[in-house]
């Protein structure tokens, strides 16, 4: 049986589910696989899905969540599963009326599904927990080859520290939290590298320019938008240190092409930090919330040649491929087409 999978645009918004979601249909296209790309441009409605294939597994990305939770009847009668990249009802910023919201929200759409795919370790356990009925399955992303390719042999940083942040600008990825940070550190030289989409939420974004601004900042922040793999692989390479600050990630897939270009890393203990990184050899992990010794780590991987050595020398395994990745996706849906 084939499998039509159902995913947003990939030429729309940049995110690590956009990311995921383009490798898989690009292995699906590469390997000849039964499993088809359907890109919904527009709102979800009755007509779109009676166009869809009705004696296939259909694989919905979790992006669609509010639409979803609004046709769980059709769900009654397809076959149909989740690719989760995200809970939303899992953002700790969250006040409890929004976080109840979400999470009826959710349960509306997993309601009637057959399976559910987690794109993380955490959000499968979570996943587990919170739908006993349903099966889960961890499918964790690959890292582009790129990544480990244009490595560079950092003896030393560099006089003015180059610092990477690779996140779309938004309240949860900590930035204004580093921002403090930064201006903590003022009488130091150094460069922060901002890769994101300052779109995804235009009101927070001009807020942190003003901060910015405000602070006397701004020349020692460079804003490059969003990056194609090559281009961010290649200022990865030219970096001396990763920074990352979020509150939550379901995986973190710039966590592993991080640790594939073998650049230090100071993070938060989301996704797959803990996975990735070995606390004191190639990555610093500081707890979610706790910014005076994020602040401390921050001062001395930028201060103290010392402590940024510490890092240089990646013990971790090899993050895997995306063709691996892809392989593992497709015996999950394979399976379950036939059943």
């Amino acid at each position: 049986m084939a499998i039509t999978f159902i995913h947003p645009p990939l030429r729309g918004r940049i995110s690590g589910g956009n990311s995921y979601n383009g490798h898989i249909v690009q292995q699906a296209m590469a390997t000849g696989a039964a499993i088809f790309s359907k890109e919904l441009t527009g709102p979800l409605n009755q007509h779109c899905l009676e166009s869809l294939p009705e004696q296939q597994l259909q694989i919905w990305d979790s992006l669609f969540w509010n639409e979803l939770s609004l046709f769980t009847e059709y769900f009654q009668h397809r076959d149909a599963a989740i690719l989760c990249h995200s809970l939303p009802s899992m953002n700790p910023l969250l006040n409890a009326v929004e976080h109840y919201k979400l999470q009826r929200l959710e349960q509306q759409a997993i309601m009637n599904m057959k399976l559910l795919i987690a794109t993380g370790k955490g959000l499968s356990e979570t996943l587990q927990q919170q739908y006993t009925d349903k099966p889960v399955f961890l499918c964790e992303p690959g890292v582009n080859p790129v990544y480990t390719a244009l490595q560079r042999n950092r003896c030393v940083p560099q006089k003015t520290v180059q610092v990477l942040t690779v996140a779309n600008l938004l309240p949860a990825k900590g930035y204004r939290e580093l921002l403090g940070q930064f201006d903590a550190l003022s009488e130091y030289s150094w460069c922060w590298h901002i890769v994101g989409d300052d779109d995804a939420d235009p009101g927070f974004a001009a807020r942190f320019r003003q901060e910015a601004m405000e602070l006397d900042l701004l020349a020692n922040i460079n804003f490059h938008g969003v990056l194609k793999s090559s281009a961010l692989a290649g200022l990865m390479a030219k970096c001396d240190l990763f920074v990352f600050a979020s509150y939550y990630e379901a995986y973190g897939i710039v966590l592993a092409e991080a640790a594939a270009n073998k650049i230090p890393v100071l993070s938060t203990r989301v996704g797959a930090a803990e996975q990735l990184f070995i606390d004191g050899r190639n990555g610093l992990l500081v707890e979610v919330g706790d910014w005076d010794y994020f602040g401390y780590c921050l001062r001395r991987l930028i201060t103290d040649e010392s402590w940024w050595r510490r890092l240089r020398f990646d013990t971790t395994q090899t993050p895997r491929t995306w063709l691996q990745s892809f392989a593992e996706f497709q015996q999950i849906c394979t399976r379950y087409a036939k059943d």
